[in-house]
C-alpha cells in the first residue's frame, strides 16, 4: 500500500525495516465485525475504515474482493498482479511467456515443459 500497489515487493525485509511502514503499522487495529462476520456465506465482506488527520473517517465496505467468482477480474487485472507478483524475479520475456501459456493451459500438452517455465534463475 505504501507504493500504490500491493505485491511481493510489499512484503520484503527492508518494508519491515522502513520507518516509516513502521509508524502506519502501529496505527493499524484489526477487529471482527460481528454484523459482517454474520454475513459470511452469503458474502466475504470486508470494511475498511480510515481516520483521518482532522478526525474524520472514511469508510468502504464490499461484499466481494476482486478475484471472486462474484466479482471476477478482468485479463489485465489478472495480468498486473501476476507481474507483480513475479517481481524482479523473471525477466519480462520469461513472464511474457508464461503468461501465454496460461491463457491456452487447456491446450497444453506437455506439462514437463510448461512447469520447467517456471524457474528462477539465480541472483533474481
Amino acid at each position: 500500500m505504501a507504493d500504490g500497489n500491493v505485491t511481493n515487493d510489499s512484503f520484503a525485509p527492508p518494508m519491515f525495516r522502513d520507518p516509516a511502514i513502521r509508524a502506519f503499522m502501529q496505527k493499524i487495529t484489526v477487529r471482527e465485525d460481528p454484523a459482517l462476520a454474520a454475513r459470511i456465506g452469503a458474502a466475504v465482506p470486508t470494511q475498511v475504515t480510515a481516520v483521518l488527520t482532522d478526525g474524520r473517517s472514511v469508510a468502504r465496505e464490499i461484499d466481494y474482493a476482486p478475484g471472486f467468482a462474484e466479482r471476477p477480474m478482468t485479463r489485465g487485472e489478472v495480468e498486473t498482479k501476476f507481474r507483480g507478483n513475479v517481481g524482479k524475479r523473471w525477466s519480462t520475456e520469461q513472464t511474457d511467456a508464461v503468461l501465454a501459456e496460461l491463457w491456452q493451459f487447456e491446450r497444453i500438452d506437455d506439462l514437463a515443459r510448461f512447469l520447467g517455465m517456471f524457474t528462477v534463475q539465480a541472483g533474481r
